[in-house]
């Protein structure tokens, strides 16, 4: 769910908890949402949350996918209340499509969640873009060059 800040920057004082679990797609997560949450004791001001690319080799009906997420968004906001909520748009080779499709799910959860969800980091663009330097599989980062890669995004992302 948490995208990793791998930066080396004096400017960003970053800790991180990474409450992801490989493999999981957004009804999966879902599922899970609230026992993840309960178990983070620190204090969480972003949420990054980078869920869809493993719900894109079978794409789920839209209505229930958004639902799905938006469990997870109410999850977070729950536990956090200030929180900002920043959704990143997924994209997997071979997947164009359906990432185009998503990203505008995201939009839409983005719009319905106005001032706690934003527009994270859309891989469409970077990581399509260095997919032969940043992915080993054309889905995963590959350390360090992708992950620095997105942590760089995510750092644009959240004006750093």
């Amino acid at each position: 769910m948490v995208s990793a800040l791998n930066i080396d920057d004096s400017s960003c004082n970053w800790t991180y908890t990474n409450a992801g679990i490989s493999g999981y797609n957004v009804a999966e997560y879902s599922a899970v949402v609230d026992s993840v949450v309960a178990g983070i004791s620190s204090y969480q001001y972003y949420a990054l949350i980078n869920l869809g690319v493993n719900d894109m080799g079978s794409m789920p009906n839209e209505t229930t996918w958004k639902a799905n997420y938006q469990t997870i968004i109410d999850s977070v906001k729950t536990k956090w209340p200030s929180i900002k909520i920043y959704l990143a748009k997924p994209w997997g080779q071979g997947w164009d499509t359906e990432a185009n499709t998503m990203a505008g799910w995201i939009d839409d959860l983005v719009t319905a969640n106005a001032g706690v969800a934003y527009v994270g980091i859309d891989e469409r663009g970077w990581l399509k873009t260095c997919v032969a330097t940043c992915s080993y599989d054309g889905i995963h980062y590959t350390d360090p060059i992708g992950t620095n890669a997105a942590a760089g995004e995510w750092k644009t992302i959240l004006g750093y």
